[in-house]
């Protein structure tokens, strides 16, 4: 079973649209989510994160709504634009300090249309 599980695998918005992505997990001990974004031919790069004591993080044009209850966060993209094309990883680990494991989501691969 996929412990973390990310929707939809492509989405396509205009420039300018708020794009979502989601995220689920199975495990409650997790409470450390990281979100990662990947242009082709790079590694993935930390866009930024949000702790299960939280329910909400924005930096920038980027928000993170978690809601712990039903074990789900989604990755709000505002104003997108065309830059913002790429593939967002959701990631989950508990925190057992340095030993902690990251488990990743498949990806969602975004594409802004201007």
């Amino acid at each position: 079973m996929q412990q973390v599980r990310q929707s939809p695998q492509s989405l396509t918005v205009w420039e300018g649209e708020t794009a979502i992505l989601n995220c689920s997990y199975e495990n409650s001990a997790f409470d450390y989510f990281p979100w990662y974004q990947q242009f082709p031919g790079e590694g993935p790069a930390l866009l930024i994160s949000i702790l299960s004591v939280s329910n909400k993080k924005e930096d920038g044009r980027f928000t993170i709504f978690f809601n712990k209850r039903e074990k789900k966060l989604s990755l709000h993209i505002a104003d997108s634009q065309p830059g913002d094309s790429a593939t967002y990883f959701c990631a989950a680990s508990a925190s057992f300090g340095d030993n902690s494991k990251l488990i990743w989501g498949l990806g969602t691969s975004l594409v802004v249309n201007p």
